[in-house]
């Protein structure tokens, strides 16, 4: 979207991004120029406009790059249930749980394990997990890189990167909507998923990517 801001606001002040989470903020420019906002899945931005002219500057993250590489097979998931048990698979490509039938009904933490590989030379800086139904972890090289429950899933890897092979982790917590459904002698979790005009449809779930690196 562009906004414009109405002169009340913008007359005389600079517009700031303040991140809530953690408390940073950027320098957008004068309040009196246009500014154009993309908002990725259930994102939001907070903008402070004040008279405060030094500061960072806001540098939006790349959705893509010229050019990237994508992690499309040789996954393993480990799926740990909140019923307690474990187990781990492996995918040859990464798929919504609900459209997999042995795991549309799985409520917990499921880790993706793979390996990327890297020349020497390529300077990727970012990595975009694509499509997640749940709250995202990431892990290269057995560094973290932070985690994220809205917003695009691109995570800032540069400093994490290496030339040759490298080690990506990513857990997804999911939601329980589903698993709710099918305990069919919960009264709660059937109010709340099945009964009446409260009957939930089935939800998506996990990575579904694709993951990339640019």
């Amino acid at each position: 979207m562009n906004l414009t801001f109405h002169k009340d606001i913008a007359a005389g002040r600079q517009a700031w991004i303040w991140d809530a989470v953690t408390g940073e903020r950027w320098h957008i420019g004068a309040a009196t120029a246009p500014l154009a906002l993309e908002l990725g899945p259930a994102e939001s931005r907070l903008l402070v406009f004040d008279n405060e002219k030094k500061g960072p500057a806001w540098k939006p993250t790349p959705i893509a790059g010229t050019s990237g590489i994508t992690v499309s097979n040789g996954w393993t998931a480990e799926f740990k249930h909140i019923d307690g048990s474990v187990k781990t698979i492996g995918l040859q490509e990464l798929k919504d749980l609900k459209d997999m039938p042995d795991w549309v009904n799985f409520s917990g933490v499921v880790t993706y394990k793979a390996k990327i590989s890297v020349e020497s030379g390529a300077k990727p800086s970012w990595l975009n997990l694509g499509k997640v139904a749940g709250v995202s972890e990431v892990s290269i090289n057995g560094k973290t890189l932070g985690v994220q429950w809205y917003g695009r899933r691109i995570y800032a890897a540069g400093d994490k990167l290496i030339a040759g092979p490298n080690d990506i982790e990513i857990k997804v917590t999911t939601s329980m909507g589903n698993y709710m459904k099918t305990l069919k002698s919960n009264p709660v979790a059937q109010y709340w998923t099945n009964e009446k005009r409260k009957d939930q449809p089935i939800q998506s779930m996990g990575l579904i990517g694709p993951v990339t690196i640019y």
